[in-house]
């Protein structure tokens, strides 16, 4: 299975991304957007707890609450 994501520019240094099934992503490098740099971590956070939720689920642990905290340096 191939996925693609477009990314396209408008002006100064904002972007979007859009996936196959149309959702957009905006990208930018001010401070009320989230920046490339940040799309990594939040994506490296969001499949650790989707790979750890689907583990606990599976498991059949109970739990009402995950997080995941992701700093770089």
């Amino acid at each position: 299975m191939t996925t693609q994501v477009t990314v396209r520019w408008h002006g100064e240094l904002d972007f979007d991304a859009t996936d196959q099934g149309g959702a957009i992503v905006p990208m930018s490098s001010r401070e009320d957007v989230f920046g490339p740099g940040l799309m990594v971590l939040a994506a490296l956070g969001g499949c650790t707890g989707m790979d750890a939720v689907s583990v606990m689920t599976k498991k059949q642990v109970d739990f009402d609450a995950y997080r995941v905290e992701v700093s770089a340096e």
